[in-house]
Parts: C-alpha cells; sequence; structure tokens
C-alpha cells in the first residue's frame, strides 16, 4: 500500500514515524496529554488553580515555539528536495510545454492552408462551371441564329471562301 492509500486509511502514523526523529515524536505525544488534561479540566475555583492554569499556559507556549522550531527542522530537507524536484522537472516542463507550442503552431498552419487550398478549389470548381454554362449558352445561340436565319446564313472567309 502506498503512502496516500496508508493516509488515506487514518495510517499516518505509519507514514510519517520513519522520517520523524525521537525529539518530535515526544513533543506529539506531549501535545496529546496537554490536550487530553484541558478537555478534562474543570473551571478555575482558586487562586491555586488559577496560578497553575497560567504556569501551564506558559510552558505550553514555550513548546509551541519548540515545536515550531523540530516541525521546521523536519520540514526544510523535504522544501529543499521540493525545490530541487521542481527545478529538476521545471526546465524539462518548460521544453514539452513548448514543444506543445510549437506543434500546435505548425497543425494549425496547416489545417489555414488547407482551408485556403480547399476554398481555392471550390471557387475554381465553382468558376469552371460558370465558364461551361457560359459556353453552352454561347454555342446555343450561336448555332440558333444558323437554325433560324429566315434567308440563309453562311461562314465564310474575309475573302469569300467557305
Amino acid at each position: 500500500m502506498n503512502d496516500t492509500a496508508m493516509i488515506a486509511n487514518g495510517e499516518i502514523d505509519k507514514v510519517i514515524k520513519p522520517h520523524i526523529n525521537s525529539t518530535a515524536l515526544e513533543w506529539v505525544g506531549r501535545a496529546q496529554a496537554w490536550l487530553s488534561k484541558a478537555k478534562a479540566a474543570k473551571p478555575i475555583e482558586t487562586v491555586e488553580e488559577h496560578a497553575q492554569a497560567v504556569a501551564a499556559r506558559k510552558t505550553i507556549g514555550e513548546a509551541k515555539r519548540q515545536i515550531e522550531a523540530v516541525r521546521t527542522e523536519h520540514v526544510a530537507p523535504y522544501l529543499a528536495a521540493q525545490r530541487a524536484i521542481n527545478a529538476f522537472f521545471g526546465r524539462p516542463a518548460e521544453q514539452v510545454a513548448e514543444t506543445l507550442k510549437l506543434l500546435d503552431g505548425r497543425i494549425l498552419t496547416f489545417e489555414n492552408a488547407e482551408a485556403q487550398r480547399r476554398e481555392a478549389a471550390e471557387r475554381e470548381a465553382e468558376l469552371a462551371a460558370r465558364h461551361v454554362c457560359e459556353l453552352e449558352a454561347s454555342e446555343r445561340r450561336f448555332h440558333s441564329a444558323f437554325t433560324h436565319a429566315a434567308i440563309g446564313m453562311a461562314l465564310v472567309s474575309a475573302d469569300s471562301r467557305p
């Protein structure tokens, strides 16, 4: 089972404890004990209980600072490793992004050129079809001139030869 699955199953101690020294584990135990004691405590009724609570507050406040120092001590190597990993994979990630951008540009350029080529081919086909229609109409008019001539008609050259 991987770390993520173990954390999801509530087995966080099994994941984290191998990475934490005994001082850190001692602070975890103390914090749990203080919390249990604070939850079970009754309201302060005497000056002595108040003095004890103030002293405990000072002790726990100092413990909080020490816990933060221990936490920082434990987190620092992980942060350094995270920065190293980000730096290591950052350049390849940028290169992959740049490659995708270049490929997208090449693909888009081809697709645009292909669309222009298709449009040009469609225009050419339309012009050719229109030209054929006009030529057929012109031939019909020319043929009709001979067919429907009242007297007759012939095609001859300028020197009157057929």
